[in-house]
Order: C-alpha cells, then sequence, then structure tokens
C-alpha cells in the first residue's frame, strides 16, 4: 500500500530500509515531530504541559494507523527525543522532583 501511494513497486521501499518494523518506527518518529511544542519561557507550566498532550491526541487523530503500531514499535529518533526532552523540562522547570531526570534523557538520545 505504502509503495502504490508513493508511486513505488511493493518491496522497492525495503531496498532502503530493511524491515517493516524500522519502516513503522522512522514514521512514528516523523509523525511525532509534528507535535508543537511550547516555547517554556513565554508560558506557564500548566499551559506548557497541556499543548504536547493535546498536540499528541492531534497527531493520533490524524494518523490513526499509529495507535495500533505504537504498541509493537516504540518510535525512536530526533521527532522522539525533541518531545520527551521538552515534556521532561516542563516539570523541571515547574520544579517537580523527578528522580533520575538527567538520567532518563541521557538514555533518550
Amino acid at each position: 500500500m505504502l509503495g502504490q501511494r508513493l508511486g513505488l513497486a511493493a518491496a522497492a521501499i525495503y531496498w532502503h530500509i530493511t524491515t517493516k518494523g524500522k519502516l513503522v518506527q522512522l514514521a512514528g518518529d516523523a509523525i511525532v515531530a509534528e507535535i508543537e511544542l511550547p516555547d517554556l519561557e513565554a508560558t506557564d507550566w500548566r499551559t506548557a504541559a497541556s499543548e504536547p498532550a493535546v498536540g499528541l491526541h492531534g497527531m493520533l487523530t490524524r494518523h490513526s494507523w499509529f495507535g495500533q503500531a505504537f504498541g509493537s514499535y516504540l518510535p525512536n529518533g530526533p521527532g522522539k527525543s525533541r518531545y520527551d526532552d521538552r515534556t521532561l523540562a516542563v516539570y523541571d522547570k515547574a520544579g517537580f522532583a523527578v528522580d533520575g531526570i538527567a538520567s532518563r534523557r541521557c538514555r533518550t538520545r
């Protein structure tokens, strides 16, 4: 189906991406990168915490296939790292005690 949408032979995409899992992972990271994230200097922490959640809901509404795929293929890449880092920064800036926040950031990169 994806090959047809891109105007390619069905198997052509696997010349560039070796497995279905990797394809889903890359696509998932790309759509997570669509989520607009708040400027932490320009907004309060409650707004900064709710905006990514609303953005995540919107992304899942636009890309309904991802909800099912997320259970088996976790996104991993710059889009997901950006989302995770900003989400953690919101609560860090708000003064919440998040044990090991620095170590979790290092593992997502």
